[in-house]
């Protein structure tokens, strides 16, 4: 139980800014495979948080 209160905890504390990724990327659809933005705006939002994200496969907006 600990962990699932603590999961909820986390969730319940980023709600929020979940909710600003989720509208921005409905705001600005892309097609499927082709979404340069979206990469974009993800990579930059991993970047804020001083994560460097590892990317795997070829052509993720790149």
């Amino acid at each position: 139980m600990k962990l699932l209160n603590n999961l909820l905890t986390s969730l319940t504390q980023y709600e929020n800014e979940m909710i600003q990724i989720r509208r921005h990327l409905h705001q600005y659809p892309e097609i499927s495979f082709q979404e340069k933005e979206t990469f974009k705006y993800i990579m930059g939002f991993y970047k804020e948080l001083d994560c460097e994200p590892k990317l795997i496969g070829k052509g993720f907006g790149i």
